[in-house]
């Protein structure tokens, strides 16, 4: 789409070769190399995983956003079976926000959004982390969170995919390629 538009070229003369993915991120992960991870990075609950450089074009400040609302109002309410009564927490709570990836453009706003977020001590930064540890991330993942403003191409996407752990992404720049078939926000 972009060289159609930026070079004016007709999309017959344009052949896409699509990424392929390391096998790695096909490999199962046991519960015990998952734990592992989430101890190497401190993660103490069940998490929603970003990857990707920590920049303004990768939306962080939307993701931070986002988690805010979602731990401070969406509240399920229970029913206590024996007394019938309904009891309203916030299911939420047990979720972690993985902001994992290099420092990147603006990452001092970023970084103080979340140093400002009441939920700082649920906001986790890994920095780089290292291929080998990947896997075990995505495998442990409750959603992965790819709102990019523009993308040459989300190789994450389909590192998630591989682990089949659902998505949520934007639908712009190259992403619609990458997921196709997949829900868009």
């Amino acid at each position: 789409k972009d060289l159609q538009e930026i070079f004016n070229l007709d999309a017959k003369k344009i052949e896409i070769i699509y990424h392929g993915i390391d096998q790695r991120f096909f490999r199962k992960r046991t519960l015990s190399e998952i734990k592992k991870i989430k101890k190497k990075y401190n993660i103490k609950k069940d998490y929603l995983f970003f990857l990707g450089t920590l920049e303004s074009r990768k939306n962080i400040m939307r993701i931070i956003e986002a988690y805010e609302r979602f731990r401070n109002q969406i509240i399920r309410p229970l029913s206590d079976k024996k007394s019938k009564v309904k009891i309203s927490q916030n299911i939420f709570s047990k979720y972690q926000l993985v902001l994992a990836g290099a420092k990147g453009h603006d990452f001092k706003k970023i970084k103080k959004k979340i140093t400002d977020s009441e939920y700082k001590n649920d906001i986790i930064l890994p920095g780089y982390v290292e291929a080998d540890d990947l896997g075990a991330l995505f495998s442990g993942a409750s959603l992965f969170i790819f709102p990019s403003l523009y993308e040459g191409f989300g190789l994450p996407i389909l590192e998630a995919m591989a682990k089949g752990v659902p998505i949520l992404s934007s639908n712009i720049s190259s992403i619609p390629e990458v997921e196709i078939g997949r829900a868009h926000v």
